[in-house]
């Protein structure tokens, strides 16, 4: 497992998040990240009106990562 998939895991421990992209994109995702290869992690996606399963991310497109825990 990376770095990044385990620091997001820990930081973000199956609450739900959303996902900002450098294309503009955004998806809200939950559950663990998983690490594919260095470049790209797998994501569950959650909540999404047309979004549905999984998505793999290149994880030099993600701008930013906003979480909320109660």
């Amino acid at each position: 497992m990376s770095t990044l998939t385990e620091s997001l895991n820990h930081a973000i421990a199956g609450d739900e998040a959303t996902l900002h992209l450098s294309n503009g994109d955004s998806f809200r995702v939950k559950g663990n990240f998983e690490a594919v290869s260095d470049q790209f992690i797998s994501v569950s996606l959650s909540n999404n009106p047309d979004k549905k399963g999984h998505k793999m991310v290149n994880v030099s497109h993600i701008v930013s990562i906003d979480w909320y825990t109660k």
